[in-house]
Protein backbone atom coordinates (compact mmCIF):
# COMPACT_ATOMS: atom_id res chain seq x y z
CA UNK A 1 0.00 0.00 0.00
CA UNK A 2 1.18 2.88 -0.80
CA UNK A 3 2.36 5.75 1.58
CA UNK A 4 2.14 9.65 2.25
CA UNK A 5 2.95 12.14 5.09
CA UNK A 6 0.69 14.73 5.64
CA UNK A 7 2.52 17.96 6.49
CA UNK A 8 0.76 20.10 9.38
CA UNK A 9 2.00 23.27 7.65
CA UNK A 10 0.46 22.33 3.80
CA UNK A 11 -2.56 21.43 5.63
CA UNK A 12 -2.49 25.20 7.79
CA UNK A 13 -2.09 26.38 4.16
CA UNK A 14 -5.35 25.39 3.03
CA UNK A 15 -8.30 26.36 5.62
CA UNK A 16 -10.72 24.24 5.62
CA UNK A 17 -9.00 21.06 4.65
CA UNK A 18 -10.02 17.67 4.39
CA UNK A 19 -7.46 15.10 3.38
CA UNK A 20 -6.97 11.34 3.87
CA UNK A 21 -5.42 8.35 2.27
CA UNK A 22 -7.39 6.23 0.01
CA UNK A 23 -6.48 2.51 0.17
CA UNK A 24 -3.20 3.91 -0.38
CA UNK A 25 -4.08 6.78 -2.70
CA UNK A 26 -4.02 10.76 -1.50
CA UNK A 27 -7.46 12.31 -1.42
CA UNK A 28 -7.79 16.27 -0.79
CA UNK A 29 -11.31 17.76 -1.17
CA UNK A 30 -12.32 20.69 -2.96
CA UNK A 31 -15.11 21.23 -0.22
CA UNK A 32 -15.26 20.78 3.04
CA UNK A 33 -18.41 21.61 5.17
CA UNK A 34 -19.51 20.58 8.43
CA UNK A 35 -23.42 20.65 9.74
CA UNK A 36 -25.36 20.37 13.11
CA UNK A 37 -27.73 18.08 12.52
CA UNK A 38 -31.77 18.95 14.05
CA UNK A 39 -30.97 15.82 16.74
CA UNK A 40 -27.81 17.40 17.88
CA UNK A 41 -25.24 15.23 16.06
CA UNK A 42 -22.52 16.95 13.85
CA UNK A 43 -21.45 15.86 9.98
CA UNK A 44 -18.17 16.45 8.72
CA UNK A 45 -18.15 16.04 4.85
CA UNK A 46 -14.93 16.22 2.70
CA UNK A 47 -15.94 16.88 -1.09
CA UNK A 48 -13.98 16.00 -4.46
CA UNK A 49 -14.98 16.16 -8.05
CA UNK A 50 -16.16 12.38 -7.58
CA UNK A 51 -15.95 11.00 -3.97
CA UNK A 52 -17.71 12.15 -0.31
CA UNK A 53 -16.65 10.96 2.61
CA UNK A 54 -18.98 11.44 5.32
CA UNK A 55 -17.94 11.52 9.29
CA UNK A 56 -20.85 11.57 11.43
CA UNK A 57 -20.41 12.09 15.33
CA UNK A 58 -23.48 11.85 18.17
CA UNK A 59 -21.14 14.29 20.14
CA UNK A 60 -18.87 16.77 19.63
CA UNK A 61 -16.73 17.15 22.52
CA UNK A 62 -12.69 18.48 22.51
CA UNK A 63 -10.35 16.16 22.51
CA UNK A 64 -12.76 13.33 22.28
CA UNK A 65 -12.89 10.13 20.05
CA UNK A 66 -15.42 8.61 18.92
CA UNK A 67 -15.54 4.81 17.94
CA UNK A 68 -17.26 3.78 14.68
CA UNK A 69 -18.23 0.49 13.38
CA UNK A 70 -21.34 -2.11 14.67
CA UNK A 71 -24.02 -0.30 16.13
CA UNK A 72 -22.71 3.11 17.29
CA UNK A 73 -24.76 5.77 16.32
CA UNK A 74 -21.51 7.82 14.83
CA UNK A 75 -20.35 6.16 11.34
CA UNK A 76 -18.04 7.38 8.49
CA UNK A 77 -19.24 6.67 4.95
CA UNK A 78 -17.76 6.98 1.36
CA UNK A 79 -19.62 7.86 -1.73
CA UNK A 80 -17.90 7.25 -4.80
CA UNK A 81 -18.42 8.47 -8.17
CA UNK A 82 -20.75 5.96 -8.99
CA UNK A 83 -23.28 6.42 -6.71
CA UNK A 84 -21.69 3.01 -4.58
CA UNK A 85 -21.71 3.78 -0.78
CA UNK A 86 -19.74 1.67 1.68
CA UNK A 87 -20.25 2.59 5.33
CA UNK A 88 -18.50 1.46 8.54
CA UNK A 89 -22.67 0.57 9.87
CA UNK A 90 -22.73 -2.39 10.43
CA UNK A 91 -19.65 -4.39 9.58
CA UNK A 92 -17.13 -1.89 9.73
CA UNK A 93 -15.04 0.26 11.81
CA UNK A 94 -12.83 3.17 12.84
CA UNK A 95 -12.60 6.03 14.69
CA UNK A 96 -12.89 10.18 14.83
CA UNK A 97 -11.18 12.10 17.18
CA UNK A 98 -12.51 16.15 17.79
CA UNK A 99 -9.38 17.74 18.71
CA UNK A 100 -10.68 21.55 19.12
CA UNK A 101 -14.11 22.97 18.50
CA UNK A 102 -13.98 26.29 18.54
CA UNK A 103 -17.35 27.35 19.20
CA UNK A 104 -16.87 31.54 18.57
CA UNK A 105 -15.28 30.96 15.33
CA UNK A 106 -17.26 27.66 14.38
CA UNK A 107 -14.80 25.18 13.10
CA UNK A 108 -13.78 21.64 14.11
CA UNK A 109 -9.91 20.18 13.46
CA UNK A 110 -9.58 16.99 14.05
CA UNK A 111 -8.58 13.14 12.44
CA UNK A 112 -9.99 10.18 11.66
CA UNK A 113 -9.39 6.58 10.05
CA UNK A 114 -12.07 3.70 9.30
CA UNK A 115 -12.43 0.78 7.17
CA UNK A 116 -16.02 1.06 5.38
CA UNK A 117 -17.99 -2.06 4.01
CA UNK A 118 -20.19 -2.38 1.14
CA UNK A 119 -21.45 -6.21 2.34
CA UNK A 120 -20.23 -9.22 0.55
CA UNK A 121 -18.76 -7.14 -2.47
CA UNK A 122 -15.90 -4.57 -1.24
CA UNK A 123 -14.16 -2.94 1.09
CA UNK A 124 -12.09 0.31 1.31
CA UNK A 125 -9.57 1.67 3.99
CA UNK A 126 -9.61 5.71 4.95
CA UNK A 127 -6.72 6.39 7.11
CA UNK A 128 -4.09 9.06 7.74
CA UNK A 129 -6.93 11.54 7.68
CA UNK A 130 -6.98 14.52 8.49
CA UNK A 131 -9.77 17.96 9.14
CA UNK A 132 -8.65 21.28 10.01
CA UNK A 133 -10.40 24.46 10.18
CA UNK A 134 -13.59 23.21 9.05
CA UNK A 135 -16.32 25.49 9.60
CA UNK A 136 -19.92 23.99 11.28
CA UNK A 137 -22.79 25.48 11.26
CA UNK A 138 -26.25 25.36 13.35
CA UNK A 139 -28.88 23.59 11.62
CA UNK A 140 -30.82 23.04 14.74
CA UNK A 141 -32.66 24.75 17.11
CA UNK A 142 -30.98 22.90 20.00
CA UNK A 143 -27.88 24.39 21.69
CA UNK A 144 -24.30 23.75 20.85
CA UNK A 145 -24.05 20.29 23.46
CA UNK A 146 -27.19 19.44 23.70
CA UNK A 147 -27.58 16.08 21.55
CA UNK A 148 -29.94 13.35 21.25
CA UNK A 149 -29.33 9.46 21.55
CA UNK A 150 -32.77 9.11 20.23
CA UNK A 151 -32.45 9.56 16.39
CA UNK A 152 -31.97 6.03 14.18
CA UNK A 153 -33.00 5.64 10.83
CA UNK A 154 -30.45 2.64 8.45
CA UNK A 155 -31.55 0.47 6.06
CA UNK A 156 -30.26 -2.01 3.07
CA UNK A 157 -30.53 -0.63 -0.47
CA UNK A 158 -29.78 -4.00 -1.88
CA UNK A 159 -26.48 -4.45 -0.94
CA UNK A 160 -25.37 -1.09 -0.03
CA UNK A 161 -26.17 0.10 3.62
CA UNK A 162 -28.11 3.39 3.45
CA UNK A 163 -26.75 4.90 7.09
CA UNK A 164 -28.13 9.28 6.18
CA UNK A 165 -26.06 11.66 7.71
CA UNK A 166 -29.34 13.95 8.07
CA UNK A 167 -32.66 12.91 9.27
CA UNK A 168 -35.51 15.13 9.46
CA UNK A 169 -38.79 14.29 11.20
CA UNK A 170 -41.62 16.78 10.90
CA UNK A 171 -45.48 17.21 11.35
CA UNK A 172 -47.09 18.32 7.27
CA UNK A 173 -51.01 18.96 8.15
CA UNK A 174 -52.22 15.84 8.71
CA UNK A 175 -48.97 13.61 8.48
CA UNK A 176 -45.72 12.93 10.01
CA UNK A 177 -42.90 12.79 7.23
CA UNK A 178 -39.69 11.28 8.14
CA UNK A 179 -36.84 11.95 5.66
CA UNK A 180 -33.25 10.36 5.45
CA UNK A 181 -30.92 11.64 3.06
CA UNK A 182 -27.22 11.52 1.82
CA UNK A 183 -25.78 13.80 -0.74
CA UNK A 184 -27.59 11.78 -3.63
CA UNK A 185 -30.01 9.69 -1.85
CA UNK A 186 -33.09 10.01 -0.51
CA UNK A 187 -35.50 7.55 1.59
CA UNK A 188 -39.12 8.87 2.83
CA UNK A 189 -41.62 7.70 5.00
CA UNK A 190 -45.13 9.38 5.16
CA UNK A 191 -47.74 8.34 7.72
CA UNK A 192 -50.66 9.62 9.41
CA UNK A 193 -50.26 11.83 12.62
CA UNK A 194 -52.87 9.32 14.62
CA UNK A 195 -51.10 6.31 13.36
CA UNK A 196 -51.18 3.94 16.59
CA UNK A 197 -48.61 1.05 17.16
CA UNK A 198 -49.10 -2.25 15.03
CA UNK A 199 -48.70 -3.73 11.73
CA UNK A 200 -49.10 -2.02 7.97
CA UNK A 201 -49.16 -3.74 4.53
CA UNK A 202 -48.24 -1.69 1.45
CA UNK A 203 -49.67 -0.37 -0.42
CA UNK A 204 -52.28 1.13 2.38
CA UNK A 205 -53.91 4.28 2.09
CA UNK A 206 -52.74 6.93 3.83
CA UNK A 207 -48.86 5.44 3.97
CA UNK A 208 -46.00 6.22 1.60
CA UNK A 209 -42.97 4.77 1.35
CA UNK A 210 -40.15 5.83 -1.24
CA UNK A 211 -36.36 6.04 -2.13
CA UNK A 212 -34.94 8.53 -4.58
CA UNK A 213 -31.43 8.40 -6.39
CA UNK A 214 -30.19 11.05 -8.64
CA UNK A 215 -33.53 12.61 -8.66
CA UNK A 216 -35.49 9.73 -9.80
CA UNK A 217 -38.08 8.94 -7.14
CA UNK A 218 -39.59 5.55 -6.72
CA UNK A 219 -42.83 4.77 -4.40
CA UNK A 220 -43.10 1.79 -2.97
CA UNK A 221 -45.10 -1.29 -4.70
CA UNK A 222 -44.99 -3.41 -1.62
CA UNK A 223 -43.58 -3.85 2.02
CA UNK A 224 -44.22 -3.94 5.68
CA UNK A 225 -44.38 -0.98 8.11
CA UNK A 226 -44.24 -1.70 11.38
CA UNK A 227 -44.84 0.87 13.81
CA UNK A 228 -43.48 -0.03 17.47
CA UNK A 229 -44.04 2.98 19.70
CA UNK A 230 -45.78 6.26 18.71
CA UNK A 231 -45.95 9.11 21.39
CA UNK A 232 -47.78 11.42 20.62
CA UNK A 233 -47.02 14.02 23.23
CA UNK A 234 -42.83 13.71 23.05
CA UNK A 235 -43.71 14.03 19.29
CA UNK A 236 -41.15 10.63 19.21
CA UNK A 237 -42.48 7.77 16.53
CA UNK A 238 -40.14 3.97 16.10
CA UNK A 239 -40.77 1.82 13.67
CA UNK A 240 -39.28 -1.12 10.94
CA UNK A 241 -39.84 -1.57 7.31
CA UNK A 242 -39.31 -3.24 4.42
CA UNK A 243 -40.48 -2.52 0.80
CA UNK A 244 -40.18 -3.05 -2.63
CA UNK A 245 -39.84 -0.37 -6.18
CA UNK A 246 -39.58 -1.05 -9.32
CA UNK A 247 -36.03 -1.40 -9.39
CA UNK A 248 -34.94 -1.26 -5.77
CA UNK A 249 -34.92 -3.22 -2.41
CA UNK A 250 -34.99 -1.74 1.14
CA UNK A 251 -34.76 -3.89 3.98
CA UNK A 252 -33.47 -3.88 7.71
CA UNK A 253 -35.40 -0.31 8.12
CA UNK A 254 -35.57 0.73 11.19
CA UNK A 255 -36.44 4.14 12.39
CA UNK A 256 -36.67 6.15 16.14
CA UNK A 257 -37.09 10.00 15.11
CA UNK A 258 -38.63 13.15 16.75
CA UNK A 259 -40.77 15.12 14.73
Amino acid sequence: MAMYICSCSDVQENRPAFQSSLDGEFLKANEAIATKRNEGSYTIQGITNTDVITLKVQRSRENTTYVLGGNSLSFANYEDENGNVYSTNPGGWGEVTISRKNTGARFFNGNFHFTAIRPGLDTIVVDRGVFFEVPYDLNSTSGEDDPSESELFIAQVGNNPFNPFDVIGSKNGTNIVIRGTTSSKEMRIRVPDDIANGSHTIPELGILLSYEDGGNEQIAESGHLQIIEHNVGARIIKGTFDFETSSYSITQGQFNVNY
